[in-house]
């Protein structure tokens, strides 16, 4: 609860103009309400073409459930990714270069087309990949003006008893009236001569669907589907944050003799996430060649496991053992987030001088993003009552700092020969909020290749490049203000997918 309790009173502190202008922390609970709602790939090679009005492989239902009708044989799909995730971070004008990589399932299932005088009537199934981000971050830089510890003297914060028994805060006078940074203890209130900070913060969240679909020509030229999935994922965080005396500024010997050499700090976090997804839509066959189509997906609950960790070691200048405290929660905090409904149009030219061409808007409105900590919650009442309160805060924060974004997708393919086919699209996505400012763009091509009799090959490539900001902590200077320690992030995602379809 330390660690809710921590995070909800950084939204509400920081919820007026200083934060609209910074980045969200990779931990805070409005970013995790994004990273759980917002999808940013399809586990499926070639279903990153806009689908809504026409299908291009198993994950099109994605898009648009109606758009599966348009699949011309029965198939069984199968497909890997790997992603790699470079990032340029700057930091009290320091510039260093961080990278991840991983490789996962992309998606696995099947689609049956079964025979039918006229129309189309086609059902499906299986795993496909919705959500894959895994960032790292790395900082350095000599900070004059302020410290990590600073952000620890909150009384309520998960991190001042680790603090203080660590000695990263002690009493900042004889009589022991009131808590203060070790740095700062000794010299002028408001200033320090500094310290050198290091930090490497590495994140991931990875979600799926297992689903069912269904589409059917009901009547003639008009194509209606639907599905049902079932979400499920994981998000951990990593954060080893360490500030150092390299200057050897901090030499007195009141801490049993001695003085600070560095204070090192480490958060981990694990979440699980479940629950529910359901789409409908239709496609309209004008003429033969032009579709247009239309999908809504249901606004979705998720339900959320957190388990976090966090210690503090500081080391001191003789060499003698550190101090070490650590804290842990005591079983999975549990809560749930209510995701917004998703409005999806579409268009698509079939056979236009040996090309098709698909484009697809997608209206999402993020203001009606809400976080729930109180359903799945065992607490007194008094502690519900105090947490509801907190609740509406937060929610209120997501209302105000949160926009309607519509995002754009538009794609363009050529079937070479009865063996071959390319494709490419792009992407833009506007910014969800001013305090994530980049808006995201992602280039993507592919191909598929017939390697046998009904066996064919899929393979696409996808690039993303979204300038950032990121917050490394918050605290309150002597002005009593909210402050905010950020870097600035130039991130590029390069992801390889390549899968197997057997026509059958």
């Amino acid at each position: 609860m330390k660690r809710l309790y921590l995070l909800l009173v950084t939204v509400v502190l920081f919820s007026g103009s200083l934060l609209a202008q910074n980045g969200l922390s990779p931990a805070s609970y409005p970013n995790l309400a994004l990273e759980f709602s917002n999808q940013n790939m399809n586990g499926n090679p070639l279903s990153f073409m806009p689908s809504v009005a026409d299908g291009y492989g198993f994950g099109s239902y994605v898009d648009n459930p109606a758009s599966m009708a348009f699949l011309k044989e029965s198939q069984f799909s199968f497909s890997l990714f790997n992603q790699n995730t470079q990032t340029e971070n700057t930091y009290l004008g320091n510039e260093i270069d961080a990278e991840h990589s991983a490789t996962k399932l992309g998606d696995m299932g099947f689609v049956y087309k079964f025979p039918t005088r006229q129309g189309s009537f086609v059902i499906g199934g299986g795993y496909n990949r919705t959500t894959s981000t895994n960032s790292a971050y790395r900082v350095s830089g000599r900070n004059n003006d302020n410290t990590i510890t600073d952000s620890f003297l909150d009384p309520n914060s998960e991190y001042n008893e680790l603090a203080f028994q660590t000695y990263a805060i002690d009493w900042g006078d004889v009589d022991s009236t009131y808590l203060e940074s070790i740095f700062r203890i000794g010299f002028p209130p408001g200033t320090f001569p500094g310290i050198d900070q290091e930090a490497d913060i590495r994140y991931s969240t990875y979600m799926g669907e297992y689903s069912f679909f269904a589409a059917t020509e009901f009547m003639k030229d008009l194509f209606f589907g639907f599905s049902a999935s079932y979400v499920s994922g994981e998000y951990t965080y990593r954060r080893d944050f360490l500030e150092y005396d390299s200057q050897n500024d901090y030499d007195g010997t009141f801490i049993e003799g001695s003085d600070i050499d560095n204070i090192f700090v480490q958060d981990e976090i694990d979440v699980d996430v479940y629950g529910g997804k359901y789409r409908a839509g239709i496609v309209y066959k004008i003429f033969s060649g032009v579709n247009i189509g239309a999908s809504y997906m249901l606004p979705a609950t998720i339900r959320v496991s957190e388990n976090y960790y966090s210690s503090i070691e500081t080391s001191l200048d003789d060499g003698s053992e550190p101090f070490f405290y650590d804290v842990a929660s005591d079983g999975g905090f549990r809560y749930r987030i209510e995701q917004p409904g998703e409005l999806k149009i579409g268009a698509a030219l079939k056979d236009l001088a040996g090309f098709s061409v698909s484009a697809s808007a997608e209206y999402i409105n993020y203001e009606n993003m809400e976080i729930d900590f109180i359903s799945d919650s065992d607490l007194r009442l008094v502690d519900e009552v105090d947490l509801r309160a907190q609740q509406e805060d937060l929610n209120g924060f997501m209302e105000s700092n949160y926009n309607s974004v519509t995002n754009f997708k538009i794609g363009v393919g050529k079937q070479l020969n009865d063996q071959a086919g390319i494709r490419a699209a792009y992407s833009f996505r506007p910014a969800i909020s001013e305090l994530t400012p980049g808006d995201t763009k992602i280039y993507s091509a592919g191909f598929d290749i017939k390697l046998g009799n009904g066996f064919i090959m899929d393979v696409s490539g996808h690039y993303l490049t979204k300038d950032d900001r990121s917050e490394l902590y918050n605290y309150i200077d002597f002005d009593d203000q909210p402050q905010s320690t950020t870097f600035d992030i130039s991130k590029q995602d390069v992801r390889i997918q390549v899968g197997f379809k057997v026509l059958f």
